[in-house]
């Protein structure tokens, strides 16, 4: 009677394992499809309206009345060309698709005036329907935070979530390498700028210029007429006066954190060998805050290049954050970059690259932020092993007028 009861209580104990087991698998799958389209769909209505309201607020604050070319509605394109290509220089999105003047123009390059431009009963905005009159790329994968999926979707791409679960991210992102953003010059220096963006010219913790560094930049771009210029100024300027004085020393957005308004390092590692016998003082001096990195000419790689392109700009009085893309191909790495505020639109510039540029259209950006207590690496990323990467790719897919070819 005992091995019965023994053999019935291992039997119970044997399928409650097995429901619990099957609970966990379950809770670990994405969600329904049509569960991640419908929230997505909101998703991208909010970012809609998001668009909608800083064209108001451009109008508003006479942000537009320094635009070198007249633009009357706030969507990015000047009225010239709006009434050369049929749309109204009134509305931001003149057939209410859903998706701005701008975007279908410059971006996906369907009909403005139309909301199903080719007629088959999907309507423009759809997340596929958008894909079918450029060169895109399909990419699915995994990224620990930080990310933020609303400046995951700019003008180079589209995101959506597939799951988000422990601080990972599982998405998929459409890639449009081919896009050419609508930049009209501004009148420098800028008048009338938004409050929502004067936080993007504002010091922080890293971008610490000083007056001594923003005197020193005014001089430098004393004669330009426009933003565009004061950017380009100080990208040459940037490219001919500054240097590495270490030779890559290495992803210290990996060591250091931003926390209250104080730089922490987080971790020893994560630092080119050699770097390791500088004192930690001379270390953040030379690679981590702007206005000492202006002062003594120097950066380090990427990060440090963004952080004191960043200060620079600022200090001009030019709008501008921090944003980093992550590479789908194998053996490839991350980058970060800046963007600048253009003509109503935040535009990818590099110190590299230069201006209005897509930067690679074999990687993704996965977070813009203003200041690095948003985006906290060395939290993160700095903890995993340096044999594991913090972002990976499991589907790749490149379409053109239809047609599709898978990497996996």
């Amino acid at each position: 009677m005992k091995e019965r009861l023994f053999r019935l209580n291992l039997g119970w104990e044997a399928v409650v394992l097995a429901v619990l087991l099957a609970l966990v698998l379950v809770s670990n799958l994405a969600p329904p499809l049509e569960e991640q389209l419908k929230e997505h769909r909101i998703f991208e209505q909010k970012l809609y309206q998001k668009k909608i309201e800083m064209a108001k607020v451009l109008k508003s604050s006479g942000y537009l009345q320094g635009l070198l070319e007249k633009e009357t509605d706030g969507d990015g394109l000047p009225d010239n060309l709006e009434e050369k290509i049929g749309t109204s220089i009134y509305k931001v999105d003149t057939d209410g698709d859903g998706l701005t003047d701008y975007e279908e123009y410059c971006k996906y390059k369907t009909d403005p005036t139309k909301a199903d431009s080719d007629g088959d009963g999907i309507p423009d905005n759809d997340w596929n329907e958008r894909r079918e009159y450029v060169f895109t790329i399909q990419v699915k994968g995994k990224i620990l935070s930080p990310y933020d999926l609303e400046t995951m979707n700019d003008f180079f791409q589209d995101a959506r979530k597939i799951k988000e679960r422990k601080n990972v991210l599982t998405y998929e992102a459409i890639l449009y390498p081919n896009t050419r953003p609508v930049v009209i010059p501004h009148k420098y220096p800028i008048r009338n700028l938004p409050i929502e963006l004067k936080k993007y010219t504002e010091r922080t913790t890293l971008f610490n210029y000083s007056a001594e560094m923003q005197k020193e930049i005014k001089e430098i771009v004393k004669d330009c007429k426009t933003d565009i210029e004061v950017i380009r100024t100080l990208r040459r300027w940037f490219v001919e006066n500054t240097y590495d004085p270490f030779g890559n020393p290495g992803p210290l957005m990996w060591r250091y954190s931003v926390k209250n308004g104080k730089v922490v390092k987080m971790n020893d590692g994560w630092v080119a060998e050699g770097l390791r016998k500088w004192p930690e003082k001379k270390i953040l001096e030379t690679f981590v805050y702007g206005d000492s990195m202006f002062k003594k000419r120097t950066h380090g790689t990427c990060w440090s290049r963004a952080i004191l392109f960043c200060t620079m700009l600022r200090a001009a009085g030019i709008p501008a954050r921090i944003a980093i893309n992550v590479s789908f191909r194998e053996g490839k790495g991350d980058h970060h970059f800046n963007e600048v505020f253009l003509n109503g639109k935040w535009i990818r510039a590099d110190t590299l690259k230069g201006v209005n540029v897509g930067l690679c259209f074999e990687s993704i950006k996965i977070i813009s932020f203003g200041d690095f207590e948003h985006a906290d690496f060395a939290s993160t990323w700095g903890k995993i092993p340096a044999s594991k990467s913090p972002y990976t790719t499991f589907e790749i897919t490149a379409q053109y007028l239809g047609t599709q070819v898978k990497e996996k």
